[in-house]
């Protein structure tokens, strides 16, 4: 999974493809961290090309902890991006599905 959300650079140059690349469950201070990479575009990243950006985010949510301590890996992937989604800066940001190869 992956969204997308056409971001322009400071310098100008453009891209579109966020993909989580890091994902962090503190189990000392209850939080989630996580990493979004920004690429070009989606064939960018299936080549395994560089990233032009990124984004952190942390939740130090005992709840939300909890309930993703539980989760399979598929629902908790989906999970982070919905609530990734309530940023404002990915608020409009559609979702892609990736085939596993």
């Amino acid at each position: 999974m992956a969204l997308l959300k056409q971001t322009i650079l400071p310098s100008g140059f453009t891209a579109e493809y966020w993909k989580i690349v890091h994902c962090e469950l503190n189990t000392m201070e209850k939080s989630v961290t996580v990493v979004m990479s920004l690429f070009k575009d989606r064939n960018v990243r299936l080549v395994n090309g560089r990233a032009v950006d990124k984004r952190v985010f942390t939740w130090q949510d005992a709840n939300l902890y909890a309930e993703i301590a539980n989760m399979k890996v598929l629902d908790l992937i989906s999970l982070i991006y919905s609530r990734i989604k309530l940023d404002g800066n990915f608020a409009n940001a559609q979702d892609v599905l990736e085939q596993v190869q």
